[in-house]
């Protein structure tokens, strides 16, 4: 058996994947080839600085085909971390609707997975589906309008505008000010969720 050039239509940015000539149960030993020539792919992969989109279909590919049994046989196989590789998964399996709203593949980066996969937790995917579809695709917007937009379910025309942010005496919290403080009690998880998105995509 062999690992045969993609389709046209099994292209993801500029990368091609494997499709498998004939499927494979668990109990057949997998061929060194197929490792050989996954291992060579994610090389490039890596050297192309793919995105977490990219990276996650590949290996998704590679689990559906048996090459790899699971994901920790599949890290250790490419030499990746289990952490990478996850993230990558979650990547690739979020609903198009949510893909769609950012744009340009590679603006999907294991950063914003992070963000999306704390926001599934807190609103659901179902919740998080229909905000997407509201907003649909929005290159025109900074990866953190979007992320905003997708926790509070509002336009980025409709965000508020008037919060201030000081240190609070002693420099051990942070003191915020809005007009609208009583709407945004009432609304305190979201908000919460949308400054750890921010620190996240900040790097903090």
């Amino acid at each position: 058996m062999t690992l045969a050039p993609a389709q046209e239509n099994s292209k993801v940015g500029n990368f091609n994947y494997f499709t498998i000539g004939s499927t494979m149960s668990l109990q057949t030993p997998h061929p060194v080839e197929w490792r050989k020539q996954a291992l060579q792919h994610q090389m490039l992969l890596r050297d192309r600085k793919a995105s977490a989109l990219t990276y996650g279909r590949f290996y998704q590919r590679l689990l559906d085909a048996r090459v790899f049994a699971t994901q920790l046989e599949l890290s250790i196989g490419l030499s990746v971390s289990k952490g990478h590789v996850s993230k990558a998964l979650k990547a690739a399996r979020l609903p198009p609707e949510v893909l769609r709203v950012f744009g340009p593949e590679p603006r999907v980066s294991f950063r914003v997975v992070d963000a999306l996969t704390e926001l599934v937790a807190v609103i659901g995917v179902k919740r998080l589906t229909t905000r997407a579809g509201q907003l649909g695709e929005r290159s025109d917007l900074t990866v953190t309008q979007i992320l905003d937009s997708l926790v509070r379910g509002e336009p980025p025309s409709h965000l508020p505008r008037s919060i201030k942010m000081s240190v609070g005496r002693g420099g051990k919290y942070i003191r915020i000010e809005s007009p609208d403080i009583v709407k945004m009690i009432s609304r305190l998880q979201e908000l919460e969720t949308a400054l750890n998105l921010a620190a996240r995509m900040a790097g903090l």
